[in-house]
């Protein structure tokens, strides 16, 4: 099975989907150096957010003492 073009397949059943819950845009991070996949995302109607700095934190799960909680 060829899976070259899946995505550009798949991706206008996605929004019409997500546009049908009241979704009202879509965001997405990719790898600045990926630039396959940032041309296949602007392809697909994405515009780069200029001047717009992406951040992550990573949560660890903790227990809150029990004297804080209360």
């Amino acid at each position: 099975m060829a899976t070259k073009g899946i995505g550009s397949a798949l991706f206008p059943q996605v929004e019409q989907n997500v546009i049908n819950d009241g979704i009202k845009a879509l965001s997405l991070e990719v790898n600045i150096g990926n630039a396959g996949a940032r041309t296949f995302y602007e392809r697909q109607g994405f515009v780069p957010r200029r001047q717009f700095c992406m951040m992550t934190k990573t949560l660890v799960q903790s227990t809150v003492p029990l004297h804080v909680a209360s």
